[in-house]
């Protein structure tokens, strides 16, 4: 049989096998990430709860307007959350792969004053504390709050479930294939050895 070789198909199917393995990522982080389930707004505390475990959470100050960001690894976003307290209000989005970012937007100046996660892993509360004027420039200059679930109720970060290497290898299979096959009307013109005159 004739091999007609081209490297074009392997070239095209490498690039679309790249495009799609940050898409695999960020399905398999998804699967494992626990959702934020709800948000409980007191005047002086915030609770967030999750489904599932977490990585862990860290928080940040904000000014112009007023507002909270925390910022939740090996998590989803989850429903809408309803204003209340000092919260006017609360905002979630994938911040950065499996991370996300919930935004507590205020309308008076807040810190957090420390935070806790459960011992089940499964919330994490947040103590609020008023900010005076001359304050607020140390609470934006400060470094973030570290929150972390207790060790044996925190989630491992994701891993990879998927070999580059092994994608590529079937990829080049599948090319071969391909390659050794010659489409039909052409197989007329092509000199086969001890075909002469067939």
């Amino acid at each position: 049989m004739l091999c007609v070789w081209t490297a074009l198909p392997f070239k095209r199917q490498r690039s679309n096998v790249s495009a799609l393995l940050p898409v695999l990522a960020a399905i398999a982080t998804q699967a494992q990430a626990g959702r934020v389930s709800g948000v409980d707004i007191a005047d002086d505390r915030i609770v967030v709860r999750f489904d599932g475990t977490v990585t862990k959470a860290s928080s940040f100050v904000l000014a112009g307007p007023d507002r909270i960001a925390l910022d939740i690894e090996g998590s989803t976003p989850g429903t809408d959350v309803a204003p209340a307290g000092p919260v006017m209000r609360v905002r979630q989005a994938n911040y950065a792969q499996g991370t996300t970012r919930v935004v507590f937007d205020l309308s008076m100046p807040r810190a957090i004053r420390g935070g806790q996660f459960s011992d089940d892993g499964l919330s994490l509360n947040l103590d609020l504390a008023p900010l005076e004027a001359d304050a607020i420039a140390r609470a934006i200059a400060a470094p973030r709050q570290l929150y972390l679930p207790p060790k044996a109720h925190r989630a491992a970060p994701p891993r990879s479930r998927y070999s580059v290497r092994s994608i590529f290898r079937r990829c080049k299979t599948v090319c071969r294939a391909r390659a050794s096959w010659v489409p039909p009307d052409a197989r007329s013109s092509l000199s086969m050895p001890g075909m002469a005159g067939m």
